[in-house]
């Protein structure tokens, strides 16, 4: 392979005289993977590199007489049964056959050992470009200032082009996507952003405009901004672009941290996201299918087809489970605040997951309820929202609305139709009494009418969530368990669906109160 020209900025030391003055003491390096992808690091002049999968690291012992070098991570490899591969970035020539520096875009690390007055020398440069975020520490610190604190390329021309110095012996460690919390953080000043702890990966702006080929393919529109497709190594991603009025910093660290640190198959992954400038972007799991409303709603040109009777039964369970899995098996209860089909997205084979994290509220669980201002959307809020003192069953109360959008195949609130069917929940009220809820059962596929008593029995099941006191409405275990066929819904409840008095909406006395927090409004891909 032809050596590949060298930007100035690798040239900051003078390699061929390092080599001259070495000293013929050795040093290890601890090359460590913290990226939520796989890289595949190089060295030269060794010779070599290796898989590094997320969260493993590579313990190189760098002989005696290995004077300088250089170290860089490559991205998106591919190999033959022989061994034989190609790289995104920094590629050399396979898995074990660098001999000269990779290809750029990359982030390097040079080094030479014992330069002069037994000394190490170490550098960090960017090679026509970025790569990927990259430490270079000593372990453990010693010596000057210089040796101290390590250097760091976290950004886009956001590295030390000055020389840091070692006593020589110091043994190093290379933190590919260095966590941003702990000693050798970078600080995030010109965000006012503070420090994340156990947040998803960060990118940076140049990656995610190579990632969506410079945003030209727009997905959709979200809340407070557009939502692109992209392509980040093996993986499709949904990139969402906030816009300038949205929020502020602290709605939007909560926001990171909060859809982060969670986990759960019928969840959106938020894969990271990009704090630059005046620039905030969240980095979500494609979801190739789109939102739900999509494929429930009767639309004039009838080119999207509708989903089955098993289809729309199995979607029902998941975001039912979702929800279980947020307000009962997280530290905190949960509350998503934003249960509606725009918010569940669905993948390859319509399985659904639950997305838009930005209006959640995090409710300790020796509280039964929260006061904070009003948040949502039309048409799908309990009615304790007019108090303002709601708790994780305003989501059930969602939830059932839910459920009726996609037995019914319309909206709850269809400004189109004529003033008498224009709300669902009432048209609901008034079926259950007259026992006519078959006529709310979507007309435009067979399989709804077929299974038509299953269907009913879900209504049955939305009615238990959509009572108007929410402490007779069922925890979202429960409706789980109903879905499952483990345990009956409640049968003994009120038919009257919409609030009419204050009085009725089941306000506790235990409320905890707290200063109202702006609704982040971010969205998840649509």
């Amino acid at each position: 392979m032809a050596a590949v020209s060298i930007s100035p900025a690798l040239h900051l030391l003078p390699l061929i005289l390092l080599f001259l003055l070495a000293t013929n003491e050795g040093a290890t390096l601890n090359i460590t993977n913290q990226c939520s992808y796989t890289v595949w690091p190089a060295i030269v002049p060794m010779g070599g590199g290796m898989q590094l999968d997320p969260g493993k690291w590579w313990i190189l012992d760098m002989p005696a007489g290995t004077a300088a070098g250089c170290v860089w991570a490559r991205t998106g490899c591919i190999f033959d049964a022989k061994g034989n591969g190609s790289c995104q970035t920094g590629d050399c020539g396979g898995m074990l056959a660098c001999a000269r520096n990779g290809q750029p875009p990359n982030t390097v690390a040079e080094f030479a050992l014992g330069r002069f007055n037994n000394t190490d020398v170490f550098n960090i440069s960017l090679v026509l470009g970025f790569n990927v975020p990259m430490e270079f520490l000593p372990m453990p610190a010693q010596g000057g200032p210089d040796c101290n604190k390590g250097i760091h390329c976290n950004y886009p021309m956001d590295y030390s082009s000055s020389t840091l110095t070692c006593p020589t012996g110091t043994n190093y460690q290379v933190v590919f996507c260095p966590s941003t919390s702990g000693k050798w953080r970078r600080e995030m000043a010109e965000e006012e952003l503070g420090e994340l702890q156990g947040t998803p990966m960060r990118f940076t702006f140049q990656q995610l405009n190579v990632a969506t080929e410079q945003f030209i393919h727009k997905l959709g529109e979200g809340g407070f901004g557009p939502v692109f497709k992209g392509q980040f190594g093996e993986d499709i991603i949904a990139v969402k672009c906030l816009d300038q009025t949205g929020q502020g910093n602290t709605e939007f660290l909560a926001e990171i941290q909060t859809i982060g640190s969670i986990h759960h198959i019928n969840l959106v992954r938020l894969i990271g996201f990009c704090a630059e400038k005046s620039y905030k972007l969240l980095v979500y799991e494609y979801m190739p299918k789109g939102s739900l409303d999509r494929w429930i709603y009767s639309r004039g040109d009838n080119t999207t087809p509708r989903l089955d009777w098993r289809m729309r039964h199995k979607i029902i369970i998941q975001i039912a489970k979702a929800l279980s899995y947020l307000h009962e098996e997280c530290m905190d209860i949960i509350a998503h605040l934003d249960v509606k089909p725009q918010n569940i997205l669905l993948d390859d084979d319509f399985n659904a997951k639950l997305s838009d994290f930005g209006l959640c509220k995090l409710i300790n669980r020796d509280k039964s309820q929260v006061i904070t201002r009003m948040r949502g959307t039309r048409g799908y809020l309990a009615p304790e929202w007019l108090t303002m003192q709601i708790s994780e069953k305003a989501d059930v109360y969602s939830f059932g609305i839910v459920i009726m959008e996609i037995v019914s195949g319309r909206k709850n609130l269809d400004t189109s139709l004529f003033e008498e069917s224009m709300h669902l929940i009432t048209l609901l009220q008034e079926k259950v009494k007259c026992d006519c809820l078959v006529d709310l059962i979507d007309k435009h596929n067979a399989t709804m009418q077929v299974h038509k008593e299953e269907v009913i029995q879900m209504m049955k099941l939305a009615m238990w969530c959509l009572q108007i006191d929410f402490k007779k409405r069922p925890k979202m275990s429960q409706v789980v368990e109903v879905l499952e066929g483990t345990m009956n819904a409640d049968t003994n409840i009120d038919h009257n669906f919409v609030a009419t008095s204050p009085a009725s909406y089941g306000i506790a006395g235990n409320v905890m109160f707290s200063s109202p927090p702006l609704a982040s409004g971010l969205s998840g891909p649509r």
